[in-house]
């Protein structure tokens, strides 16, 4: 994942929470580094929102969806949909058990199932609470997570027993958990 932000009329991408390499604009939707042969360019869709990233350097090209925005600009909401919150919970209580809990569980889609395999998530272990904050339809993206096609992200805060953390939840068509992935920002 890749995090942008704005700084003195350039584009820099951040890594953990600092500037890394910074880029100048070309146009509306493209940047150039000063510092390397790398071009990024967004792409919008219909609404005018930016839906992709399109990377080029040394000649190479390399495309990468958006997922949402950054978590650090949401709130806590009501999910529209408390019950998937439910299952949600359910579903990290089983990562941080890991084995048959994950396994004999219908919320996981069975390639997920197959990828996380009989471990624990150290990331799911004592997870007390979470609170959604987002949902993105991605389903006209192309995004992929453990050989399922995602069709929505779904962004949460989580409360463990260390510092805060963020949650992306990638669910498939029918609403299982295709993969999820902790996040600062």
């Amino acid at each position: 994942m890749l995090t942008f932000a704005i700084e003195k009329n350039s584009l820099v991408t951040m890594s953990d929470g600092l500037p890394d390499e910074q880029y100048h604009p070309i146009g509306a939707l493209r940047f150039y580094s000063i510092t390397s042969d790398e071009e990024f360019a967004f792409t919008q869709d219909a609404k005018g929102q930016v839906s992709e990233l399109v990377a080029k350097k040394n000649g190479r090209e390399r495309k990468a969806a958006r997922l949402g925005p950054l978590m650090h600009n949401l709130k806590p909401q009501t999910d529209p949909n408390p019950a998937r919150t439910e299952m949600l919970k359910q579903a990290l209580f089983a990562c941080g058990q890991g084995g048959t809990a994950v396994a004999n569980s219908a919320d996981f889609a069975a390639s997920t199932k197959t990828a996380f395999g009989n471990r624990a998530l150290p990331e799911c272990v004592g997870v007390n609470a979470v609170a959604f904050l987002h949902e993105q339809d991605v389903s006209d993206r192309a995004v992929e997570r453990h050989a399922s096609k995602v069709s929505k992200v779904l962004f949460y805060k989580m409360a463990v027993n260390r510092p805060e953390q963020f949650l992306l939840i990638y669910l498939d068509h029918a609403g299982r958990i295709a993969d999820l992935d902790t996040v600062a920002d």
